[in-house]
């Protein structure tokens, strides 16, 4: 829902936009981890359908499209969540993931609250909606790499081998990962 009011001051118009929308929550309280790195960003991506063929191909296309690295993919409920962890400019980011296939939704949320920095979900909803790493899609490495990101992963049970030969395109090593507190 949409509501815009204009009041007339002098020779000018003073516009006022507000947007209301209404989304079911479980009301469980979830951590999430955020793609902002320094002033850079990495990418990540919330497919809400199951069709993995579809999601694969998605993947694939922004890979080789946008020189992309790895693709981190991890299984939801009801999709994916794909994680790269090449760092980009809010620029580039915007660009790919207009070019993405994923929740329309997820891709506008942000830059409807202004707060230009995206989420995912990694912690466990009600009702069994878990986050598991799935497999990773390889990609030649082009961009440097965000070193708090990529050590979550490792954590997260991503092999070794996909971030042991890559040290000279670490970045970010002194920024802290920011983890996102909030009720799905």
């Amino acid at each position: 829902m949409r509501f815009r009011f204009y009041l007339p001051l002098g020779k000018h118009l003073l516009g006022i936009n507000f947007r209301m929308s209404l989304k079911k929550r479980e009301g469980s309280d979830v951590v999430a981890i955020a793609n902002k790195c320094g002033h850079r960003y990495c990418l990540f991506l919330d497919y809400d359908y199951n069709e993995e063929q579809s999601v694969y191909q998605d993947l694939r296309g922004l890979q080789e499209q946008y020189q992309l690295g790895n693709a981190h993919v991890f299984t939801t409920k009801r999709g994916f969540h794909a994680i790269f962890v090449d760092l980009m400019t809010y620029s580039e980011l915007k660009e790919v993931l207009d070019a993405s296939s994923c929740d329309e939704h997820y891709k506008y949320v942000s830059r409807r609250n202004n707060n230009r920095t995206w989420v995912l979900r990694i912690t466990d909803k009600k009702h069994g909606n878990k986050v598991e790493y799935k497999e990773t899609l390889w990609s030649p490495q082009y961009r440097r790499m965000s070193y708090p990101h990529m050590k979550y992963l490792r954590a997260q049970g991503v092999p070794m081998e996909y971030f042991s030969d890559r040290e000279n395109f670490l970045d970010c090593k002194n920024n802290e990962l920011l983890f996102v507190k909030y009720k799905a």
